[in-house]
């Protein structure tokens, strides 16, 4: 008789379940650090991605850009 199981009936009490060896392992492990290198790296790729498709896209509909004036704005504004 398994904790997880879909028929009420058959279905362990809430303090078996409590007591059972997967929800009783410590799972907390502080000093363990996840890699998130890679992940980084995806989203920083995926936004110059989108940079890129979005100066496609404006060049396709007609618009022009002009680096320089682009470039002033963004030293004004910082």
């Amino acid at each position: 008789m398994g904790p997880f199981l879909a028929l009420r009936g058959s279905r362990s009490s809430a303090e078996e379940t409590m007591n059972h060896p997967w929800l009783g392992m410590d799972t907390i492990h502080p000093e363990s650090k996840i890699d998130t290198s890679k992940l980084k790296r995806y989203v920083i790729k995926k936004r110059w991605i989108k940079a890129v498709n979005t100066i496609i896209a404006l060049k396709r509909m007609g618009a022009k850009i002009d680096t320089d004036l682009i470039h002033n704005d963004l030293l004004t504004t910082l």
